[in-house]
């Protein structure tokens, strides 16, 4: 008796727009640290109001230009 082995095909690659791939690491992060869902689903009036303390101090006006800033003086790894 002859058995035939065969390899498994790869999956077509789906392809995904941005908003789906910014979807995705959203809720790979909130699965992640689930104490986020929190503050943005509860407070997220009050989130804002620190994020803009946080900016301020910082010198930035979004969030990109403080991750920015916070490599650049060793804040962040």
């Amino acid at each position: 008796m002859q058995t035939e082995t065969t390899t498994p095909r790869p999956r077509a690659a789906r392809r995904r727009g941005p908003a789906t791939a910014v979807l995705i690491a959203e809720t790979r992060l909130f699965l992640r640290e689930p104490g986020s869902l929190f503050w943005v689903f509860v407070f997220p009036s009050l989130l804002l109001v620190i994020l803009t303390h946080v900016f301020a101090k910082l010198g930035t006006k979004d969030r990109a230009a403080a991750v920015a800033v916070g490599y650049d003086r060793g804040i962040l790894d």
